[in-house]
């Protein structure tokens, strides 16, 4: 994965080297759980390739997308601010059919007076990265809110979400072809005293392609590939809770 993605697992496995896992030991120790960051890159750019707008002007656009969003101009600029909010609500309802696990609703735990005092993390505030629609920048390192919320509603797993929405070469020569769409999903669990209990990552790509001539393509029958991929990595995900 390129840097957006990698901005989130690579800081973790810094810190927690060999107690990372792919899998959950013991789900009942984090049940219920409760869904308390969904990000992704704002860009979606090309598989592969690094962010068409780096450094200072990618966190500006990155700014501006969290704070102004429009689904015409999202489609024709490729942002993926409308899809963040799809992932999110596609990772709800996979959540929902678990049952080993309960889920937290949403609104409870946005509402919490644990998580409206939850410091934001500059280091992520300050990258390309963008939220789901309610959400703040918390760390998974943040020891205090996972004990809060724990004590505040109730919460032993409190899960951490990044998805990574691209857009990819399937057949042809360079950006002449069919082009598809990618989508990456990396979570962290960590329980009530803050302990990470899952890393893990999951992709998908689409069935169906679009044509592609010289990098230029339909923008708005891209986006109609995502859900169909967003919905199978979340669903890869939720698959966890019954290993």
């Amino acid at each position: 994965m390129k840097k957006l993605m990698l901005i989130f697992i690579v800081s973790l496995l810094t810190l927690i080297g060999c107690s990372s896992t792919g899998s959950i030991k013991d789900v009942e120790s984090i049940n219920p759980v409760g869904v308390v960051s969904v990000i992704s890159n704002g860009e979606i750019t090309w598989y592969g390739e690094e962010t068409e707008n780096p450094g200072l002007l990618g966190k500006f656009l990155a700014k501006k997308i969290n704070e102004a969003k429009d689904d015409d101009v999202s489609t024709l600029l490729s942002r993926a601010d409308t899809l963040v909010n799809d992932a999110d609500r596609y990772l709800m309802a996979a959540l929902s059919k678990v049952d080993t696990i309960s889920t937290v609703d949403k609104e409870v735990i946005l509402g919490s007076k644990s998580y409206t005092n939850a410091e934001e993390d500059n280091m992520l505030v300050k990258t390309e990265l963008i939220l789901a629609d309610g959400y703040k920048f918390v760390n998974y390192r943040d020891k205090d809110l996972a004990s809060d919320l724990n004590e505040e509603i109730g919460i032993r797993g409190d899960i951490y979400i990044q998805f990574d929405f691209k857009k990819i070469v399937m057949s042809g020569v360079a950006k002449n072809g069919k082009v598809g769409v990618f989508v990456g999903l990396s979570a962290i669990i960590v329980n009530q005293d803050g302990k990470t209990v899952l890393i893990k990552s999951f992709t998908g790509k689409s069935e169906s392609t679009i044509p592609v001539v010289a990098g230029i393509y339909d923008p708005r029958e891209l986006m109609d590939l995502f859900p169909s991929v967003i919905e199978e990595v979340c669903e890869s995900f939720v698959a966890t809770f019954y290993q």
